[in-house]
């Protein structure tokens, strides 16, 4: 996981933009899967927080499609050369995780919500800056401030969070 510092230029705010937050959904029938999570600025929250980042069920079942018909693209080599395996192997775990994304969240009516407060209310780090990686500033909402990145590191949390298929918060746990 990369952790992302920040600092207002006008206020005392700081905080840390969390990428690839360690999480899981828990379903009804007792099943777990990883959460996928971006970082974002919440308006509820005031707060640079953690939010799902669920794609939509058709651009899901469009990518598995494309995998099953071998139409590899350059993310799918780069993939498979760095964890030195064939594309074929890559493609075949990308295609069972996608189907059990599209399957446990086909009826999902609810959009993508924030881990902290449960809310929709919230742009995405990425959304904001012009490269499609984290932003190295962005407007402090709060009080009109530029937040710059300070610091970026790779760490592990201490805890994660559970949810439930609508994006509840369940709890949050230690890890061992």
């Amino acid at each position: 996981m990369w952790c992302f510092d920040y600092r207002c230029d006008r206020c005392n705010f700081r905080a840390t933009a969390v990428h690839g937050a360690i999480g899981y959904y828990r379903f009804d029938d007792g099943f777990e899967m990883h959460a996928l999570t971006d970082s974002a600025w919440c308006n509820v929250c005031n707060d640079i927080t953690s939010v799902e980042s669920l794609r939509p069920i058709d651009e899901i079942r469009d990518e598995i499609d494309r995998l099953q018909k071998r139409d590899f693209n350059d993310w799918d080599v780069e993939c498979a050369e760095a964890f030195h395996e064939s594309i074929d192997d890559i493609a075949i775990r990308r295609i069972e995780m996608l189907t059990q994304h599209r399957n446990r969240f086909a009826n999902r009516l609810l959009p993508n919500r924030c881990i902290e407060c449960g809310f929709s209310d919230f742009e995405t780090l990425r959304s904001i800056a012009t490269s499609g990686d984290m932003p190295e500033t962005f407007f402090h909402a709060k009080c009109g401030g530029i937040l710059r990145q300070t610091v970026a590191c790779h760490a592990i949390p201490a805890t994660y969070f559970v949810l439930d298929a609508d994006g509840n918060r369940v709890s949050a746990a230690k890890t061992t």
